[in-house]
């Protein structure tokens, strides 16, 4: 009987350590900070074009797409409005069944 509640002390404990490890992992990977539009243009001329994007990390995806839906009038350029306009897609960490 001993031996029986100790195991399930111990596997109740690591079950437990285990879900709180991957909660502080989701939160640390949750968001990653946004740069300011002034970062992101380098030469100071109001606009960001894309050789200037190539020089940050960006935290999912490829430079290429990430830029062309920030680039809302695809002129190969970013503007400061277009930046401030665009809303990330969020990602959806509940991965359920659809709901109709």
């Amino acid at each position: 009987m001993k031996t029986r509640l100790l195991t399930f002390i111990t596997v109740t404990a690591l079950f437990s350590f285990i879900g709180s490890s991957q909660a502080a992992d989701r939160e640390d990977r949750e968001r990653p900070v946004r740069p300011s539009f002034a970062s992101l243009d380098l030469d100071s001329d109001g606009k960001v074009v894309y050789d200037e994007f190539l020089s940050h990390e960006v935290p999912m995806g490829d430079h290429k797409t990430i830029f062309e839906n920030i680039d809302a009038d695809n002129d190969g350029e970013i503007s400061e409005k277009e930046f401030t306009n665009h809303k990330p897609p969020r990602r959806n960490e509940h991965k359920g069944p659809k709901r109709d």
